[in-house]
């Protein structure tokens, strides 16, 4: 029966990364900074339908850029067979691989959207520093690995968000060693300011800035 087990997960592990996405074509999928290549390596890990090219995740991208990491966006389509429960599994998988790929990295950054801040296990497990956009705050496991890992985290959320938890944001901040929060009064899960542009466009431009105190505060902290 174990070995069984064993056998059908392997199965279906195969069949999950079959169905990964690659960039599309002429859209590039790894960036370095100036100088050249980094030892320093940043995943950017999109959600169910928010692609690493969208605000949130762009303007993280190139701030990590700015401080000296290399960059590499994951790219995936969410298989349509899996049930709820199983995307977390799918997710941590997905980002396991893209780590493990990275061999020449001296130290790991992941910053993810919504779905993929179920990556919060594996970086949890790795000690890696993160920034979760909008983390689903309903899981249960994905609250606990934030709140276990050791390593600088940046949770950023908004007050209308029904994803977002306002309390067990504060607790998840209090349980956590080196985690720090960003709420946005208003903001939905896409942290838009439903009709009005000019504001959501001040909120993308207020998150960017705490992105990149967040990234210079790893470098003196």
């Amino acid at each position: 029966m174990g070995n069984d087990a064993a056998d059908l997960r392997r199965v279906q592990v195969v069949r999950i990364v079959a169905q990964v996405s690659p960039a599309p074509p002429g859209v590039p999928s790894r960036f370095d900074p100036a100088p050249g290549p980094s030892g320093k390596v940043a995943l950017l890990v999109p959600g169910a339908g928010y692609l690493v090219t969208m605000p949130l995740l762009e303007f993280a991208r190139q701030a990590l850029v700015q401080h000296g990491w290399t960059v590499q966006a994951i790219w995936w389509e969410p298989p349509s067979d899996l049930t709820r429960a199983e995307l977390p599994e799918w997710v941590n998988g997905q980002v396991q691989n893209a780590l493990d790929a990275e061999t020449d990295a001296s130290e790991f950054f992941i910053a993810a959207k919504s779905l993929g801040t179920h990556a919060a296990e594996t970086a949890a497990v790795r000690g890696v520093p993160a920034i979760w956009f909008t983390p689903l705050f309903a899981r249960e496991e994905t609250v606990a690995a934030i709140e276990r890992n050791p390593a600088p985290q940046l949770l950023v959320g908004g007050l209308d968000d029904p994803q977002w938890h306002p309390a067990r944001a504060r607790a998840t901040l209090a349980a956590a060693r080196r985690a720090e929060a960003m709420e946005v009064a208003a903001a939905d899960h896409l942290l838009c300011i439903g009709g009005d542009a000019v504001r959501t466009a001040e909120v993308h431009v207020d998150v960017a800035r705490r992105v990149d105190r967040f990234l210079a505060s790893l470098q003196t902290g």
